[in-house]
């Protein structure tokens, strides 16, 4: 899935459209294109439409977290096990000193947006 601006140009710190809400099953890490960058957005589990969004290698051995496992707010990669908390980016299981970049998201009535940051 690859997203264009929301509103125009090509600023980073804009928010862009990244597909239904409905793309984006509970649990289910998907991989989208903001960008040029690769981004692995979670839709968390529960009642509200809460969206995450995390740069999609994962800084172990750049396996892709958009195939990962999420579990209680946290996704793992699938390679070796690394995890990490969806809300701050940090590792939760393997070297505690490894982060990802988190990206805003969020939805906005049946869309979903995401906004790109460039440090963790």
């Amino acid at each position: 899935m690859t997203a264009g601006p929301a509103h125009g140009g090509d600023d980073a710190s804009e928010w862009r459209d990244v597909g239904s809400v409905d793309d984006f099953p509970a649990g289910a890490p998907r991989l989208v294109r903001v960008g040029g960058r690769r981004l692995a957005v979670v839709r968390l589990p529960g009642p509200d439409a809460t969206f995450r969004a995390v740069d999609d290698a994962c800084p172990h051995a750049g396996d892709p977290l958009s195939l990962g496992v999420v579990f209680e707010g946290r996704l793992a990669c699938r390679a070796h096990g690394w995890a990490f908390d969806l809300e701050t980016g940090a590792c939760v299981a393997g070297d505690r000193a490894a982060r990802v970049v988190r990206h805003r998201a969020e939805a906005r009535g049946e869309r979903v947006f995401v906004r790109l940051e460039t440090a963790p």
